[in-house]
């Protein structure tokens, strides 16, 4: 979903942290993405890294909303969206 490419470790970092969001959020994409921007692995970024995973995980999330997951697994499905690490 991501032409950048990010290495393992980032993408589980990140997909960690949306998760995380995701799961705190009680299944608000809104919520989630406030959670998301404040966890400290995301704070610091630079803001075009930032608006990059932002967007990566808005799309998990409607993902995971789309398909009822209120509990997204540490490893990544075939068909979810992905950070770029794994494309």
């Amino acid at each position: 979903m991501s032409h950048l490419l990010l290495s393992a470790e980032d993408e589980s970092i990140y997909r960690a942290a949306a998760s995380d969001a995701w799961k705190r959020s009680g299944g608000s994409s809104w919520r989630a993405r406030r959670l998301f921007k404040s966890d400290p692995r995301i704070v610091g970024l630079d803001p075009m890294t930032i608006l990059m995973i932002l967007q990566i995980a808005w799309k998990l999330w409607q993902w995971w909303k789309e398909h009822n997951v209120s509990e997204p697994e540490s490893v990544r499905r075939a068909e979810e969206p992905c950070f770029g690490s794994q494309e």
